[in-house]
């Protein structure tokens, strides 16, 4: 199983990120993940866990301009497959 996600604008709470995924321990999932051509707005982007379960993932193209947190955060166990490339980030000075 591939899951995409594409073409969205999504906005996210004071506390919560715009996308969040999770496999939950038990539930093996070895399908390839893409986010692309996205906008997130909000406090947080984008919020991965256990990735040593995935076999691809690939954020890019997205626009994470309007974010006034973290583009990507708590994640742990990457993969060698994750890819993160063309993504516009906010200015921060």
């Amino acid at each position: 199983m591939n899951i995409t996600i594409q073409n969205n604008q999504v906005l996210g709470s004071p506390k919560n990120p715009c996308i969040r995924m999770k496999v939950l321990t038990g539930a093996p999932f070895s399908g390839k993940i893409t986010i692309r051509k996205n906008t997130l707005a909000g406090e947080n982007g984008v919020q991965v866990f256990n990735m040593q379960v995935w076999k691809e993932i690939k954020i890019s193209d997205n626009d994470f301009k309007h974010l006034s947190g973290a583009a990507f955060m708590n994640s742990e166990g990457f993969t060698p497959d994750f890819h993160i490339d063309k993504n516009l980030m906010p200015d921060k000075h």
